[in-house]
């Protein structure tokens, strides 16, 4: 099984849910021949604690403690998808782009043969580390491959090309202010100034022409990730691991604001940073094509993967298989975010 997470990344930018621009040619390929869920909902708008819920299938206390590495509180007790699949032979690996992994996540990343960090980008050292853990793969038995990127966290800075695929109108200067860096500084270096007040765009302070730019490069972001992702496919086939064996999900932990609310980034509980994309694809067994337009959450996944699989759903499961839960309007538990509840009449919005 392949399991990634692009953060940031909104369903109404990508071509598959019908947005203007071919943002993403790679992915809806992947839809095309698989399973497009229209209305998922991510588990929480920060990154670390949907994350949290796509790999235990649990919701958390609203009163935990934010100090995450000292590793007391009964949330990080729970096992990840990672340790029950190693349970049952399969060879697993982690790759994320979220710093320090023993202290950013609310909870242990448990179960990973392999575990690994600075995959802020899908760029070729990067990708080449995924494929040296390839080729160790003993052929006899499953794997798991649990990859989450930041390539569409701010700033945006994909490859000039990708920008003119999208925009040939566009440059570099472009850029609203707020967003330029020095370009001496390195993409994965900048990360870390997401929350920094200098670096946050003010929309009050942009002209709808500035949004639209910085839409426009967030987008070439999209395309950028489409051709790095179709790269790791194109690994994953040559050496037989992509086929009818293997099930693939593309989700995301959380969207991403343009000042629809006036806000950017992922301040906020509206359907612009909630709502996530949410594919499947597993030729021979998932129907190509189908479309599922009731709500799933991301608790759903680990309980759905393992009764596709034919595995005992673990104990500690709190989500329910997509298949009984996709003509469902409502939600068995509330929609949390570091102690915020989504209201009654906004779920009307997914």
């Amino acid at each position: 099984m392949v399991l990634i997470d692009i953060s940031y990344l909104r369903p109404d930018h990508l071509s598959c849910y019908g947005y203007r621009k071919k943002t993403s040619p790679f992915i809806d390929r992947l839809a095309n021949q698989g399973v497009r869920f229209d209305n998922a909902v991510a588990a929480s708008t920060q990154t670390d604690w949907s994350i949290a819920s796509i790999l235990t299938s649990t919701w958390h206390d609203i009163s935990l403690p934010t100090n995450y590495g000292n590793r007391t509180d009964s949330v990080l007790q729970f096992q990840t998808i990672a340790d029950f699949l190693k349970y049952y032979g399969y060879q697993t690996a982690g790759f994320t782009g979220l710093g320090d992994v023993d202290s950013f996540y609310p909870f242990a990343m448990t179960g990973f043969d392999e575990l690994k960090s600075g995959f802020e980008t899908l760029e070729p050292r990067q990708r080449k580390t995924i494929d040296d853990w390839l080729a160790g793969l003993k052929q006899d038995r499953p794997f798991f491959l649990f990859l989450q990127t930041c390539e569409l966290c701010e700033p945006y800075l994909p490859p000039r090309q990708y920008v003119s695929i999208l925009d040939p109108s566009l440059k570099p200067q472009d850029l609203p202010r707020d967003l330029k860096i020095n370009k001496a500084r390195s993409k994965v270096a900048s990360r870390y100034r997401n929350f920094s007040p200098e670096f946050v765009p003010d929309p009050a302070k942009m002209t709808p022409q500035e949004i639209q730019n910085l839409i426009s490069f967030y987008d070439a972001e999209i395309r950028y990730a489409d051709d790095m992702l179709k790269n790791l496919f194109q690994a994953l086939r040559q050496r037989n691991l992509l086929g009818d064996n293997t099930l693939v999900i593309i989700t995301s932990d959380h969207g991403t604001g343009f000042g629809e609310h006036g806000a950017f980034l992922n301040n906020g509980l509206h359907y612009e940073i909630a709502k996530v994309p949410l594919i499947l694809y597993w030729p021979n067994h998932l129907p190509a094509g189908k479309v599922i337009r009731g709500t799933v959450r991301q608790v759903d996944i680990l309980p759905t993967v393992f009764d596709f699989f034919n595995l005992e759903v673990p104990a500690q499961a709190e989500g329910g298989q997509f298949e009984h839960r996709h003509n469902r309007t409502g939600y068995g538990r509330p929609y949390f975010n570091h102690g915020f509840q989504l209201a009654e009449n906004d779920r009307d919005n997914f």
